[in-house]
C-alpha cells in the first residue's frame, strides 16, 4: 500500500480501479435481467412492426424481425446466465430472486396480458410492466445476507413435489405434450389426438383430481424454490431452480387461461384454433405473438425440469454423479428439439401433412 501524506495508507490505484471495475461488472450482473426483462415487451412489439415492415420491404422487414425475435429470446437467456453466476453464492437472494423472475418474463408477461385484459385493461399494460421491473431491479440491487437451511424439511417436500410430479406428467402432460406434436401434421390431427385423450383427463372425476395435483406442484414447487434461491446451488441446481420459477407463471397463468378465461369468461373450447391465436396466429398478431416464446420455453424448461428431478433422485440412489449429468445434458437437448418441434407447428410449419 502506498502512504499518504498524513501518514494514512491508501489502497494502490491499480487495486482501487480492479476493485471499481468488479464492483461495476458485479452491478452489471445484478441489474442487466431486470432491466432486459423490461424491455421484453418492447422487443415483441418490434417483431411485430418488422413483419408489418415484410409487406412493403420483405428483405429488410425478414431480417428486423430475426434480430427482434432473437432479442426477444434471449432475455431470458441472459437472465440465467446472470442467475448461474450469484447461484453458487450463500446469500444475495435478492439479486437470486430477480433474475429468477427475469428468466420467468415471458410466462409473466402472457400472464399479466389475459388477467388484464379479463379486467379491461384497468392499467396501461406496458406501464404497469416497466414500474413493476422497475422495483425489482432495487432489489436486484439491495445488499441480502439472509441464509435459510432446513435442509429436512425441503427434503421431505421435495419428495413429495416430485411425486406429484411425476403423476401429473404420466396422468396429463406428457400425452399433452405428445398432443402438441401432432400440431406438425395439422390442426385436424390435433384435434383428433385431443379427443382421444379427453375421454381420460377431461372425465367427471378425473379431471377436479389434476388440477388439485397441478395446484399442489405449484405450491409446493413455490416453497421449494423459496428456499433454493435462499442456498447456494450448483450449474444444474441453478438449472433447476430457474426452470422452476418459469414453471410456477406458466403452469398458474396457463390454467387461468385455460379454466376461467377460455371456458368460463369467454365459454369457448381450447381446442386448436384457440392455442394457436386462430385466425390472425402466433406471428401475425401483435398480442399472439408473445405466446410463441411462451410457449417454447414452457415446454422445454417443463421437460427439462423433470430430467432434473430424476437426476437429483439418481443421485441419491448411489447413481455415478457424473452419468447422471450427463443424462440432465442429454434430456435438455432433446427437450429443446421437443420445444421447437411444438412451436413449428404452431406456427404453421407442416411435416406429416399438406394441410
Amino acid at each position: 500500500m502506498a502512504e499518504t501524506r498524513s501518514g494514512e495508507f491508501s489502497e494502490p490505484p491499480w487495486r482501487s480501479a480492479h476493485d471499481r471495475a468488479q464492483r461495476m461488472k458485479s452491478f452489471s450482473y445484478r441489474i442487466a435481467p431486470p432491466v432486459l426483462a423490461l424491455l421484453y415487451p418492447f422487443a415483441l412489439e418490434a417483431f411485430h412492426a418488422s413483419v408489418e415492415l415484410t409487406k412493403s420491404d420483405p428483405a429488410s422487414g425478414t431480417l428486423l424481425a430475426v434480430a427482434s425475435i432473437g432479442i426477444a429470446f434471449a432475455i431470458p437467456l441472459i437472465a440465467f446466465v446472470s442467475f448461474m453466476r450469484f447461484a453458487a453464492i450463500n446469500d444475495g437472494s435478492g439479486v437470486k430472486i430477480a433474475a429468477a423472475l427475469a428468466v420467468a418474463s415471458p410466462a409473466i408477461f402472457t400472464f399479466v396480458g389475459v388477467v388484464l385484459y379479463m379486467l379491461h385493461y384497468p392499467v396501461q399494460e406496458k406501464a404497469a410492466w416497466v414500474a413493476a421491473w422497475g422495483v425489482i431491479a432495487l432489489v436486484a440491487v439491495a445488499p441480502s445476507h439472509e441464509r435459510d437451511r432446513g435442509v429436512l424439511l425441503a427434503t421431505k417436500l421435495r419428495s413429495v413435489h416430485g411425486a406429484l410430479a411425476a403423476s401429473a406428467f404420466l396422468a396429463f402432460l406428457g400425452f399433452h405434450i405428445f398432443n402438441h406434436l401432432t400440431g406438425l401434421a395439422g390442426g385436424d390431427a390435433h384435434k383428433a389426438v385431443m379427443n382421444i385423450g379427453r375421454h381420460w383427463y377431461r372425465a367427471a372425476i378425473v379431471e377436479p383430481v389434476l388440477v388439485l395435483i397441478l395446484l399442489s406442484v405449484a405450491a409446493t414447487g413455490a416453497v421449494l424454490l423459496w428456499r433454493r434461491l435462499r442456498n447456494p446451488m450448483d450449474g444444474f441446481l441453478a438449472l433447476q431452480a430457474a426452470s422452476g420459477a418459469y414453471l410456477l407463471f406458466f403452469l398458474i397463468g396457463h390454467m387461468n387461461s385455460v379454466f376461467i378465461y377460455a371456458r368460463r369468461w369467454l365459454g369457448i373450447d381450447t381446442e386448436w384454433s384457440f392455442a394457436t391465436g386462430a385466425p390472425t396466429g402466433l406471428v401475425d398478431d401483435e398480442w399472439n405473438i408473445r405466446l410463441a416464446p411462451h410457449y417454447v420455453l414452457g415446454v422445454f424448461f417443463l421437460l427439462t425440469h423433470l430430467v432434473g428431478g430424476l437426476r437429483i433422485v439418481m443421485i441419491e440412489h448411489g447413481a455415478a454423479r457424473r452419468n447422471c449429468d450427463r443424462m440432465a445434458i442429454v434430456g435438455a437437448g432433446f427437450a429443446a428439439l421437443i420445444a421447437a418441434a411444438i412451436l413449428m407447428g404452431m406456427c404453421g410449419v407442416r411435416i406429416f401433412s399438406n394441410a
